[in-house]
């Protein structure tokens, strides 16, 4: 299975399945995190990923500008969802990787987390993630992370935003507690005012992603890519 989903004690947690492959981002997989989604009854879900990587961003075996299309879809139900959710990371966070988890409402790593943006260097654009991080963090950072494309450790990650909390286990079973003592209907109402921007900027960005995955120089760098994998 593509993914695990299980629910306990009242949260859902969907669980990317995929460690042999460092959990990137298929077809298949796109397609049952969406239909899970959809499916959530519970008012808390936890993201997370098995192995040692919490995801390696999109699968570069796939079609890619078919895939900037549905992660384009992916992102927005996550962002979008009538509950709350977590994303509890470790080990690497790739490319679309950090896409999943600027999507949810808070974000727990574990201190060994690397976080990085390697689009550049495959011939790609960031165009997504870009979208989903211009109103979160300055555009003057991201354009360090993704120009270079370098690693960054947990504590730039909280300093910067993009996380909530550095922890394991115990730090997301806090997270949940904290939560589950508020009243739902004021925290979705919240989370709703939060993110009422539209998604123009993330249709924007699609656009731009799959003009570049057209071109010349994006087919040379992946194939130089693949045989790395």
């Amino acid at each position: 299975m593509e993914l695990v989903v299980k629910q306990e004690n009242e949260i859902t947690y969907l669980i990317l399945n995929r460690p042999q492959k460092r959990n990137a981002l298929n077809k298949a997989l796109v397609k049952a995190l969406i239909e899970a989604l959809r499916e959530v009854k519970t008012h808390i879900t936890v993201l997370q990923g098995a192995g040692e990587v919490f995801c390696a961003g999109m699968d570069l075996n796939e079609e890619i500008e078919e895939m900037g299309a549905l992660l384009c879809t992916l992102f927005k139900y996550l962002r979008e969802a009538h509950f709350l959710t977590i994303a509890f990371v470790h080990g690497a966070v790739v490319a679309g990787g950090i896409g999943l988890l600027a999507c949810c409402d808070l974000v727990v790593a574990h201190e060994n987390t690397q976080f990085f943006l390697p689009e550049v260097h495959r011939g790609l654009v960031p165009a997504l993630v870009m979208g989903l991080l211009y109103d979160k963090i300055s555009p003057r950072l991201l354009a360090d992370w993704m120009l270079t494309a370098r690693k960054f450790d947990v504590q730039e990650a909280l300093s910067m935003h993009l996380i909530h909390r550095i922890g394991g286990e115990q730090s997301l079973k806090n997270v949940i507690e904290e939560l589950l003592k508020g009243a739902p209907q004021a925290q979705l109402s919240t989370k709703k005012l939060l993110r009422q921007f539209s998604n123009e900027r993330l249709d924007a960005a699609l656009k731009c992603y799959q003009e570049v995955c057209k071109g010349k120089e994006s087919k040379l760098r992946l194939a130089q890519f693949m045989p790395k994998q």
